[in-house]
């Protein structure tokens, strides 16, 4: 991938189902067909997406110009938003649009050099209003990881982060869900300071890129202090976030309890986030694989009781898993089971014969003779 212009790139043909943006010229076969029209999006594509690239192999074409912007209009922020609120998010449509603009302006005042404490305060103020809308709406945490069709904007990933980060809290110290909110909107805060063409190159980093952007953690906090930042929670959030329960994090090394509580749950909701998250260099991956990598990981990578509140918050089977059950009746996951892990709410779709339920039932596994024998796959990979 070869970066033309500001928001154009020349782009293998096989990295085409991982980069996304929108085809920025006509393609056209050998007989002057218009096989992709300009303006094309590729993540429209969908299923058709795997034929198209057969057919541009078979044309001899290795590669197509593909327009990105790494910038977010109002316009794009605004589509967020609507997609949360399209795919029944919990969280106040207002507050999700004012919150993630606010972390924006302050990152890009950061980013020129304007550090006053006056710069803090609307995101503080934000942190409260989404405090309230946690504490209100306790399944928040399914409506904000649902959206998974975007780039992942240092902005969008911090409010998701905090989000996620609040919910987390809220199930083991209520009292501290304000800090771990405040704390999940700021804990990138170094970001700020670091060159767009790492932060936004379209693809894996080098081995020195990273160690650029490793630095983000210590740059963060100091960015911190310097704009009137001084409660030691936030302070270890911004500071510890990339720490490890083993001692394999950075920056400083720390290990266990050493590392401060509210750090290591924003590390398993920035984990989460990210891994579920769609990037230009790898597609997202779901629910169940993103609990299922951070339990392969508790007790090297993250806090083991953190882990098991995640777990216990999706369940072994999240909402959106196809599952099919001990009587052959097949149907879609839409609550958790709580405690019981292995027996969630299912929405039966599909008779132990075969054919599709006119009108689907719901069915508690907890108060059933039927249990879940295999899990299918995703409700969106499946016709159902």
């Amino acid at each position: 991938m070869t970066r033309l212009t500001p928001d154009i790139y020349r782009v293998p043909i096989e990295e085409l189902t991982t980069f996304g943006g929108t085809v920025a010229d006509d393609v056209i076969s050998r007989d002057g067909a218009v096989i992709l029209p300009k303006g094309t999006k590729i993540v429209l594509l969908g299923d058709s997406l795997l034929q198209v690239l057969k057919r541009l192999e078979d044309e001899g074409i290795d590669h197509l110009h593909v327009m990105r912007s790494d910038e977010v209009t109002s316009d794009a922020l605004d589509s967020f938003v609507e997609s949360v609120v399209s795919s029944n998010m919990i969280i106040d449509s207002q507050i999700a649009r004012t919150s993630i603009r606010e972390v924006k302006r302050l990152f890009e005042s950061l980013r020129h050099n304007k550090l006053t404490p006056e710069l803090v305060g609307p995101v503080m103020e934000m942190a409260r209003e989404l405090v309230e809308q946690i504490l209100r709406r306790p399944k928040v945490l399914f409506s904000v990881a649902r959206v998974r069709q975007w780039d992942e904007y240092t902005f969008i990933h911090s409010f998701n982060t905090a989000a996620i980060a609040g919910f987390l809290v809220n199930r083991m110290d209520p009292r501290l869900v304000e800090k771990a909110v405040l704390g999940g909107l700021l804990h990138d805060l170094g970001k700020a300071k670091i060159p767009l063409e790492i932060l936004n190159k379209p693809g894996p980093l080098t081995d020195s890129e990273f160690q650029v952007i490793k630095t983000h953690p210590v740059v963060g906090e100091e960015l911190a202090v310097k704009v009137g930042i001084d409660d030691p929670d936030i302070l270890s959030i911004i500071r510890e976030h990339h720490e490890r329960w083993s001692g394999i994090g950075y920056p400083d090394g720390k290990s266990g309890e050493s590392i401060g509580f509210l750090a290591r749950v924003v590390a398993v909701a920035d984990s989460f986030d990210a891994m579920t998250a769609e990037r230009s260099y790898k597609a997202p991956i779901h629910y169940r694989s993103a609990v299922k990598n951070i339990l392969t990981d508790s007790g090297t990578h993250f806090d083991p009781k953190v882990s098991r509140v995640l777990l216990l918050a999706f369940g072994l089977y999240p909402p959106g898993s196809v599952v099919e059950l001990s009587d052959g009746s097949v149907g879609v996951v839409v609550s958790s089971g709580g405690e019981d892990l292995m027996r969630p709410v299912v929405l039966v779709k599909v008779a132990p014969d075969g054919s599709i339920v006119r009108e689907p039932k719901l069915l508690d596994l907890k108060r059933s003779r039927e249990g879940i024998c295999k899990y299918l796959g995703w409700e969106g990979k499946r016709a159902l």
